[in-house]
């Protein structure tokens, strides 16, 4: 009877252990970490939990991008995560397969651009490549602009004007550079010119002062008192009849928009503020591939 008593009591105890054992083993497998994700670089799969005695072992929590960890077998060492697909390069694209034209190379930054390199604007007439924005642009550099009648470039818009500074209209008559056009012009400001002489902001040229419209006539018959300078307009009423409804009223001059609203209905529905004009396009994602923005800022070239 005792031995019977000590062997249910070493049997109950040997289930027990059993258990914590099995449960233990259930808690030991831990969830494998998962990766790191870098930008435009595929997740890693985390490892594998270590199996348990009971049996499958949990697979790895997946990377930011990564797969989901498979299921390990039997009484075996979870398996290892799966690792993930490419990541895009942080933008829209992770080769050039993946863009078509306009835009149809992928640039470092993981974005569509126009080129990544001078042979790809080849017959766009625009012979450079700007690198650093992917686009076919006229010049890079002066060098770009020899021949051309406008010898320095604008590395900005990457084109060819006649001035980028004061400097280079030196000689010329004209000894500033307006950089808002790149022209060499008599004036920017009043203080550029003589006594009894202000700085036309639509012409850049030093013209008489007015004090009122009767000092105005001909094509600028109104006197904007604030500078002292005769121009076309003040405001919209006065470009009625003239074909450019809109008043430019920094430069006292009828344009015919100030802003795409001003566009809408027609073929053209943009405003090109360097001219106040109504165009096709401005950028080439207005228009449909194959063609992109010319210079002239038309589809495919007017």
């Amino acid at each position: 009877m005792r031995y019977n008593v000590y062997s249910t009591v070493m049997i109950g105890l040997l289930a027990s252990v059993i258990i914590v054992v099995s449960c233990g083993g259930s808690d030991e497998a831990g969830l494998g970490s998962g990766g790191t994700s870098g930008a435009g670089t595929s997740g890693k799969g985390g490892s594998g939990g270590k199996a348990g005695a009971s049996g499958a072992g949990t697979g790895g929590t997946s990377g930011a991008t990564g797969g989901t960890g498979a299921t390990g077998g039997t009484g075996a060492t979870g398996g290892t995560g799966a690792t993930g697909g490419s990541g895009g390069g942080g933008g829209p694209c992770g080769n050039s397969g993946q863009c078509s034209s306009p835009t149809p190379y992928c640039g470092p930054s993981g974005t569509c651009v126009e080129c990544l390199g001078d042979a790809n604007c080849a017959g766009s007439g625009l012979p450079y490549c700007n690198t650093t924005t992917g686009s076919c642009v006229q010049c890079v550099g002066d060098g770009n602009c020899a021949g051309t009648g406008n010898p320095y470039c604008n590395a900005t818009t990457g084109s060819c004007v006649q001035c980028v500074g004061d400097s280079n209209c030196s000689g010329t008559g004209n000894p500033y550079c307006d950089t808002t056009t790149n022209q060499c012009v008599e004036c920017l400001t009043s203080a550029n010119c003589g006594g009894g002489m202000a700085c036309s902001p639509a012409t850049h040229q030093c013209v008489p002062t007015c004090t009122g419209n009767a000092d105005c006539g001909g094509g600028q018959p109104y006197c904007d008192t604030q500078t002292g300078v005769c121009v076309q307009c003040l405001g919209d009423g006065n470009c009625a009849g003239t074909g450019n409804p809109y008043c430019l009223t920094a430069t006292g001059q009828c344009v015919e928009c100030l802003s795409d609203a001003n566009c809408a209905g027609g073929g053209n529905p943009y405003c090109y503020v360097g001219q106040h004009a109504c165009v096709q396009c401005l950028t080439n994602s207005q228009c449909t591939a194959p063609d992109t923005c010319a210079p002239d800022h038309c589809c495919g070239g007017c």
